[in-house]
């Protein structure tokens, strides 16, 4: 009998726990059959999907390299990801270039050259310089020419006058060794700068916006045409006209590096030797009197020398002659 509580006690658990494993299975059962329902379902759906989106877009594929109406830059943007694809940049990013690059290119080369030169007749050298340029200018081909000049004559001043002459980079050797020969080099400034790696990058950069104005231009063009909303319109013009000035900008830098290579810049100041020398007539008096002065001290250096002469005779003489006095009288004393 003190056993029959503890036989009830396992009686009990047994068909709890039977009770609880049913429920469990019949859930998971129930939870099996939903997800087969809802995986039929889904395959259904898809069939019907996938053969309704057949009947909608039952249109043939375009040729290959075909652009698609409407879609020049989306063309322009799959041809970037195929070359990302393949380990090639894109060609509308931007890629600094390397002097590798450069090898073999011919040298985009920026000289410039400051210098003074002593003249003695300042209005006689400023004729030669303008003189120089003339011969050394061919007109389209070997183009040498002045842009500015700078005059000082300042009374009781030397006089100096300035040229900023644009040269011909195949005349630029020739005409500075002339130049040189107008009177005495008092300083001589020159720079050589190598920009042919600027050069190349503003071209490709260039280049790429005039590719970016192509395809937006078409862009708006198809817009245009097709009719689309003022808004629309209103946005591709506005970067239009971006990519417009952008690209003049690039042209400009272009062009300016192209004067830089091709008319190097010569800046040559003639000035005066003498401070007193402010007209022709200065000249000759001021040379009468170098002459003038010239000769005084020559005669000077002249007299200067016979009284030098003269006083070594003495010094030399003066002991010999009380010598031989001495000796006669000692004679006559005999």
């Amino acid at each position: 009998m003190r056993r029959f509580p503890f036989l009830m006690l396992f009686v009990a658990l047994v068909l709890v726990f039977g009770g609880c494993s049913e429920d469990y299975y019949e859930a998971e059962e129930t939870a099996g059959d939903a997800a087969d329902e809802d995986y039929a379902y889904y395959e259904e759906e898809s069939a019907a999907d996938f053969e309704l989106q057949a009947v909608e877009e039952n249109v043939a594929e375009p040729p290959a390299g075909a652009v698609p109406e409407g879609g020049a830059a989306l063309a322009r943007e799959a041809d970037d990801g195929i070359l990302a694809e393949v380990g090639q940049p894109a060609a509308d990013t931007d890629q600094p270039t390397t002097e590798t690059e450069t090898l073999g290119l011919e040298r985009m080369m920026v000289y410039e050259t400051e210098m003074t030169v002593l003249v003695e007749e300042l209005d006689e050298a400023r004729n030669k310089v303008e003189e120089l340029v003339d011969a050394h200018h061919k007109a389209g081909v070997t183009d040498v020419i002045i842009t500015s000049v700078d005059v000082t004559r300042v009374a009781g001043t030397a006089g100096e006058v300035t040229f900023e002459i644009r040269c011909h980079k195949d005349e630029r050797v020739a005409l500075i060794r002339e130049l040189r020969d107008l009177g005495e080099i008092v300083e001589e400034f020159s720079t050589a700068e190598d920009i042919t790696k600027q050069y190349v990058d503003a071209e490709r950069r260039r280049d790429k916006l005039q590719r970016d104005y192509d395809i937006k231009k078409a862009e708006y063009d198809e817009a245009v045409a097709a009719g689309s909303p003022a808004d629309e319109l209103r946005r591709l013009d506005e970067e239009l006209n971006l990519l417009d000035y952008e690209l003049s900008e690039a042209e400009g830098k272009l062009k300016n590096f192209d004067d830089l290579v091709t008319l190097p810049r010569i800046t040559i100041t003639l000035t005066e030797d003498d401070p007193g020398t402010t007209f022709r007539g200065g000249r000759v008096i001021r040379d009468g009197f170098e002459m003038a002065y010239i000769a005084i001290v020559n005669i000077l250096r002249v007299f200067i020398i016979i009284i030098g002469v003269a006083l070594v005779l003495a010094i030399l003489g003066v002991p010999l002659y009380l010598l031989a006095r001495r000796l006669l009288r000692s004679r006559k004393g005999d």
